[in-house]
């Protein structure tokens, strides 16, 4: 097999997918593999391919691998205003990462083993391609700060890829917002799709990168690509997109972007003012029908501005269909779906979302979610006035592989000056009308090359001054460990449109929750939510359906909410409600879900179908209820009541009892319980458990780990990661420094206790036994200060050994060594009288010093003015990957 080399391209991208890359596509990658930088912009017409930059990126990372290229970001970010399309990129990626999982052709077997080499042997999962999915009301993705070496491909959304990089990533622990900041900020390239939609947005990672490039960087800095369908005066001057002779060469890019789209503008005096008459969605469901008569094969598109319009309609259409012999079935795709409903969907049509369509598959009705990005070919298209960037888009959809002679579209909206319609004001939609007559007189219509020739309108900025982002800003924006009084908002740098009820939280139902607040809080926080069952919804509407729970009868007048990885009960009752980024808990009882999306209260009905949580291979978590194990709970009780070493034997017996070898979990009895019995019992895939942060830094799954044996192991995984990394020997040799002392401070013998240590036997790093939930029960007997963090006495601990090393590396291995588990970023809760165990004052001295006098805070203010936020950030999630990562392996 001969080394792969940048001619390869066309042949891996034409293995992939069956057909050669255009031109435009080789001549990207070329660019890439010469420089080892992207472009500032790619501008290609909708059709045109700009979504297959995902193969660009493991191409040059592979060409990398295998010597042949520049050293390239190893991390793409794919980010996109709209959570379908995230959805949609994530499968693009997911079809490449089997491609390479099992290459079917020699050239795909190379780009497979090029990447390989890209990563670390250590990398936690076996395919050479990671993956890692960031959208609005949906849980985060987390394993992929673990990764550091490996290629990658994020997909999120602006907001959920712009706030972890400014050190607050939605829906994330606070302690993991640094390690996110840093992968983020380095070895990584974002791409931004449709960027005039998140101008804010680029402007922010353009000044991130500036800032970044004022102190000596640890890897290459972020770059930022901006795509777009149609150039404008301000593109960056290292463009790479369609041009004229691509069209004159390219007989099949010419029929996509040159196939007439003839599109009739239909006005109505039903233009709805706020809710949709009933004679509205006729007219709608009457023109879809008509085209679905005129339009013999394929599938018709409606696309229209609101959810709630689109499930009305999609009710319509399924009664006037219902009868029909053939091309009878109606689908909706209006983005805020679970996961696991749209799964299901796509399960039963998977032909339907892709390019080659679903004969029995008549119409598809879906919202703006799916304007970009997605690979569907729709035969034809009713579609709602909107503005004239939009309409473009939906176009897209339209013959978008240009297998047909032409493509018609019908747009439907008021005979007057228009109103508002969903998300669009007024004026957009005026502009985009007077636009569309104009379109509407070319036979071209809203062909690609047309629309090139004659630009929709640009909707006007939602914001009269654009934020700045300064060094000022990032000292307060990355102290992320601090309790604050006000949670620090970062929308200011990240969003076009400022309006809070513009954004998004998530929702999940749960089944069969017990009545007691506690009890239900308790086993909320043993089975989190999961992404898979979260419906995305707006703020407001979460925040409307909370003020009705709040008029509501008891138990049901309640809601729980998931922020910042803790779960709590929120006082609805009292007007509080959702932020965006929460996951908002609720009793599935309520009647809000129409068309597997949630709708204002009262206009849906009961979820039939909940989960408890994660799965893991097929297994999911399951909870066991007394009522229908009473022999079993009975046993529990007993031991619960009378053994110390409860959870390990509770742990042993359900096992045996069941057959099973999930992590069992215990419900305790909530205070008020006068009967003081078990109320259920979880069981847990023990994968789950062992992949929680939390539960691996005092249990490992299977035995117990001995301190110096764990110590020893991150230090030299530290140094392999940093040197795989091409990381200079004082930056490799400062983490692997920081790795040998950063679990100093678990000698304590309150934390031995903990970990179920015996005295004068050998520290422990990690507790051993059957029950990930023993050193839970084993912290009363320890007596350690609520909050207490062992990292903080490793710093004191280490203080005194690295007492020889130079002034600015010592003080860059104790930072990582405080601020390995995310805490410490700024100061820690416990002055040294607290820290130190009242039996063993040694170091006390360098304890006051630290965390009396200030030297710590005065410490981690010199790092970051000397070092950088970012590269700081960037050095700790290096640190605590190589601590994950052995933990994970058993050490």
């Amino acid at each position: 097999m001969t080394e792969l080399n940048v001619e390869d391209f066309d042949s891996f991208f034409t293995a992939i997918h069956g057909y050669p890359p255009f031109a435009w596509q080789s001549r990207l990658c070329r660019m890439i593999a010469e420089t080892g930088e992207w472009p500032e912009s790619i501008v290609a017409p909708t059709g045109a391919g700009k979504s297959n930059v995902v193969d660009v990126h493991a191409f040059v990372n592979a060409l990398y691998g295998c010597n042949n290229g520049p050293r390239v970001p190893r991390r793409l970010a794919v980010v996109v205003n709209r959570r379908t399309i995230v959805d949609a990129h994530e499968q693009r990626a997911l079809d490449l990462r089997a491609s390479l999982r099992m290459p079917q052709s020699d050239v795909v077997a190379q780009v497979a083993e090029g990447l390989r080499r890209v990563r670390h042997d250590s990398a936690p999962s076996e395919d050479v391609l990671a993956l890692a999915t960031l959208r609005g009301g949906l849980l985060p993705d987390r394993s992929w700060v673990d990764d550091p070496t490996s290629c990658m491909i994020i997909c999120a959304t602006p907001d959920m890829w712009g706030s972890r990089l400014l050190f607050g990533g939605y829906g994330s622990s606070p302690h993991a917002h640094p390690r996110e900041a840093g992968l983020l900020a380095f070895d990584s390239v974002m791409v931004l799709d449709e960027a005039h939609l998140n101008k804010q947005l680029l402007i922010t990672a353009r000044r991130v990168r500036e800032l970044i490039q004022r102190n000596p960087a640890p890897a290459p800095a972020l770059q930022i690509v901006e795509t777009t369908a149609t150039p404008t005066s301000d593109i960056g001057r290292r463009s790479v997109g369609v041009d004229d002779a691509d069209l004159a060469s390219d007989a099949e890019l010419a029929q996509r972007l040159r196939r007439p789209k003839p599109v009739t503008y239909q006005p109505t005096d039903l233009w709805p003012d706020k809710r949709p008459s009933d004679k509205y969605i006729n007219e709608i469901s009457d023109t879809v029908v008509r085209m679905w008569k005129n339009t013999p094969e394929g599938t018709v598109g409606c696309i229209v501005n609101t959810v709630s319009t689109a499930i009305r309609v999609a009710d319509n259409l399924r009664k006037r269909l219902a009868g029909e012999a053939a091309r009878n079935h109606v689908l909706t795709w209006v983005g805020p779906m679970r996961p696991m409903d749209l799964t299901a969907q796509i399960a039963a049509h998977p032909d339907a979302f892709r390019p080659t369509g679903d004969p029995t598959v008549g119409i598809i009705v879906a919202t703006q979610t799916i304007e970009v990005g997605v690979d569907i070919d729709f035969a034809s298209l009713v579609t709602e006035l909107a503005p004239g960037p939009a309409l473009a888009q939906r176009a897209g959809r339209v013959n978008r592989l240009g297998s047909r002679e032409s493509g018609s579209i019908i747009v439907i909206g008021p005979h007057s000056a228009p109103t508002r319609s969903g998300p669009y004001d007024a004026d957009e939609l005026e502009q985009a009308l007077e636009w569309l007559v104009r379109r509407a007189t070319d036979p071209a219509g809203l062909a690609p090359s047309a629309i090139t020739l004659d630009p929709a309108p640009v909707a006007k900025d939602k914001r009269l001054v654009y934020a700045r982002l300064e060094a000022g800003d990032v000292e307060a924006l990355s102290t992320t460990s601090e309790d604050l009084a006000a949670p620090q908002e970062r929308s200011l740098w990240l969003r076009d449109d400022l309006e809070p009820d513009n954004q998004d939280c998530g929702v999940v139902l749960r089944a069969q929750l017990p009545e007691h607040d506690l009890d239900s809080l308790a086993l909320l926080q043993v089975t989190p939510p999961a992404a898979r069952e979260i419906f995305p919804v707006p703020v407001h509407r979460a925040r409307d359906i909370c003020r009705t729970l709040g008029k509501a009868e008891a138990p049901y007048s309640r809601a729980f909410v998931w922020r910042n990885g803790i779960i709590s009960r929120i006082g609805v009752d009292t007007g509080e409600g959702p932020r965006p980024g929460d996951v908002l808990i609720l009793d599935s009882i309520h009647p809000i879900v129409l068309e597997h999306t949630i709708v204002d209260y009262g206009d849906g009905t009961e979820e039939q179908h909940t989960t408890w949580g994660g799965i893991e291979n097929d297994n999911e978590v399951e909870v066991l209820w007394r009522s229908r194990n009473e022999d079993l709970f009975l046993q529990i009780d007993d031991i619960v009541a009378n053994d110390a070493d409860a959870a390990n034997i509770v742990q042993q017996l359900v096992n045996d009892t069941l057959d099973r070898s999930d992590q069992v979990i215990v419900g305790r009895p909530f205070e008020d319980d006068e009967e003081h019995t078990v109320p259920w019992v979880v069981l847990k895939p023990a994968r789950l458990v062992v992949d929680d942060e939390e539960a691996r830094q005092m249990w490992d799954g299977t035995s117990a780990v001995e301190l110096d044996v764990h110590a020893a192991a991150v230090a030299r995984r530290a140094r392999a990661l940093a040197t795989h990394l091409s990381l200079t020997e004082y930056e490799v040799s400062t983490l692997e420094l920081a790795g040998h002392h950063h679990d100093d401070g678990k000698r304590d013998r309150r934390f031995q206790t903990i970990l179920g240590g015996k005295p004068n036997t050998t520290f422990l790093a990690k507790s051993g036994g059957k029950s990930s939930r023993q050193p839970q029960l084993n912290k009363t007997r320890a007596a350690l200060p609520p909050g207490w963090r062992h990292e903080q006495l490793s710093v004191v601990l280490a203080e005194h050994t690295l007492k020889d090393l130079r002034r600015g590396q010592r003080e860059l291995v104790l930072r990582l060594i405080g601020t390995s588990h995310g805490r410490g970023r700024l100061a820690f809760p416990h002055n040294a009288t607290h820290l130190l165990d009242p039996a063993d004052r040694s170091g006390e001295s360098a304890a006051i010093e630290l965390f009396d006098r200030g030297a710590w805070e005065t410490l981690i203010e010199d790092t970051h003015r000397k070092i950088g936020p970012w590269a700081c950030a960037y050095y700790e999630a290096l640190l605590r990957a190589a601590d994950c990562t052995v933990s994970k392996e058993g050490s």
